[in-house]
């Protein structure tokens, strides 16, 4: 007896609008898990299910679906007791990729050291995150009268000498992308807001290998910065040293970028890194 045959029914292609749709619908998802993740973040209580709802501007049916798939992924974690959700240990597993990521921090600090004793001015470390310029740590000067700017926050590349210094390594088209993406505020009477002003700056920095901000961020306070490369000969980080303009003179200032621009290129040495033209014909 001849035995009936199970045709499989063609699968018709979707279309490009039905394609369009799902990557969309997936780029949504992700976007609300990051949201929730990140609202999370901030309270160290936990939060819940109604209330990280409101926060996040979600439906509760979407919260909780988006919370069953993080928690499963161990990215978030429920207490039964309280009714309350946190951040999972997976977001600390992840996380501590970018820490090891920034471990020369703790590397840099003999040089920051350096820095700072040879100047007698407050020596930083920073790198850029997202377009903004971040200062890991410093090594503050003993000088009563130092610079007393925030360690945490950011500050625009093109208002700092840390983010000119790195700026001065990108393309002229990389720069204008990031002035389309974030403007140039004037944060001081001395900010820089015109990009061919800027690019003038940009191209003698190359030429000088150092940036210095002007009291471009902050009045009365001078920053003198160099680039520190990675083994690709790309910035990797920047380091400064900050301090009144009463002392940092502009008689002082090429000496000062010749100090920098000296210990940068140390700590690219012993990071494992390479200055850019180093080793060609």
């Amino acid at each position: 007896m001849r035995k009936d045959v199970i045709r499989r029914k063609a699968i018709e292609p979707r279309s490009t609008a039905e394609e369009s749709d799902v990557r969309d619908s997936g780029v949504q998802s992700v976007d609300r898990a990051l949201s929730i993740i990140e609202t999370l973040a901030e309270d160290d209580e936990g939060y819940r299910l109604s209330d990280l709802a409101i926060r996040t501007g979600l439906s509760t049916s979407t919260v909780h679906r988006l919370l069953a798939t993080l928690e499963n992924r161990r990215f978030v974690q429920f207490d039964r007791s309280q009714s309350k959700w946190h951040v999972g240990a997976r977001c600390f597993t992840v996380g501590a990729t970018f820490a090891r990521r920034r471990n020369f921090a703790a590397q840099a600090i003999p040089y920051l050291r350096k820095l700072r004793d040879l100047t007698r001015e407050t020596a930083n470390l920073a790198v850029v995150d997202d377009e903004f310029i971040v200062v890991l740590t410093r090594m503050e000067s003993r000088e009563i009268m130092r610079s007393l700017t925030k360690l945490v926050g950011r500050v625009a590349m093109v208002a700092s000498g840390v983010g000119k210094a790195v700026l001065a390594t990108y393309s002229d088209d990389d720069v204008s992308a990031i002035i389309h993406h974030h403007g140039m505020p004037r944060l001081t009477e001395k900010s820089i807001v015109r990009p061919g002003e800027l690019f003038k700056k940009l191209e003698k920095i190359r030429r000088q290998g150092y940036a210095v901000d002007d009291e471009e961020a902050c009045m009365g306070l001078r920053c003198v910065a160099a680039v520190v490369y990675n083994d690709c000969a790309e910035p990797l980080a920047a380091i400064s040293v900050s301090g009144m303009t009463a002392r940092m003179t502009d008689e002082r200032l090429p000496q000062l970028g010749r100090t920098v621009r000296e210990v940068a290129a140390e700590l690219t040495a012993a990071l494992g890194g390479v200055m850019p033209g180093a080793g060609t014909a």
